[in-house]
């Protein structure tokens, strides 16, 4: 899991976001981080064993918002902590997805 979007981190906008736009399975969002996935995935006892990437450009919409503007320094650490979280937290790894609706406003510096 992990193309296009992950399951954390999430604010209380895109937790909003990700629980009415389900479709067949519905579940609440009760968590905000990828660990608090991961534990709530393991109360619900799932049988699934599941490789989760973390996709960047869920952090910077955690941190900048929608906006098409470049985050400040502080954004950007504040991004990079989110990343380092969710990797010792157990994401595998970063999915690029760049073609995500705030992933367009990344730059190859």
């Amino acid at each position: 899991m992990g193309e296009g979007e992950s399951m954390g981190p999430l604010n209380s906008k895109m937790k909003e976001q990700m629980q009415k736009g389900q479709t067949d399975i519905k579940f609440n969002v009760e968590w905000n981080t990828l660990g608090e996935y991961l534990n709530w995935l393991e109360k619900k006892e799932s049988p699934v064993t599941l490789l989760l990437l973390l996709v960047p450009p869920q952090s910077r919409q955690f941190v900048v918002g929608e906006d098409d503007r470049d985050p400040t320094p502080a954004q950007m650490d504040s991004m990079k902590l989110l990343v380092r979280q969710a990797m010792e937290e157990g994401a595998m790894g970063v999915g690029s997805s760049l073609i995500s609706s705030t992933g367009f406003f990344c730059e190859d510096k």
